[in-house]
């Protein structure tokens, strides 16, 4: 019994720290676009994500909804995708 309520209690330390974790990556990759958004619209162009080199080349692939900008929402996506797959920063 001791055991499985060890077991228990890292289970949920264990998520406790992927969830603030994942609270710190999205805060920073907001902070991040919204230096991006030189204009404040909400949203970043093209020409707008010039400013990171990274971002300009994946550009069509962040842009998951096609309509020709990148929300705040296929940024952290974009940016959540880059630390899953071990790149701890994109080259600014």
């Amino acid at each position: 019994m001791r055991i499985l309520f060890a077991f228990i209690m890292i289970s949920m330390l264990s998520a406790i720290a992927c969830a603030e974790e994942k609270n710190e990556l999205q805060m920073k990759a907001e902070s991040e676009f919204k230096t991006l958004d030189s204009n404040q619209d909400g949203l970043v162009a093209k020409d707008e994500a010039e400013q990171n080199m990274d971002l300009a080349q994946s550009f069509a692939t962040v842009d998951v909804d096609q309509n020709g900008v990148i929300s705040v929402e296929e940024y952290i996506l974009y940016k959540g995708d880059a630390a899953a797959a071990g790149m701890k920063e994109h080259r600014e």
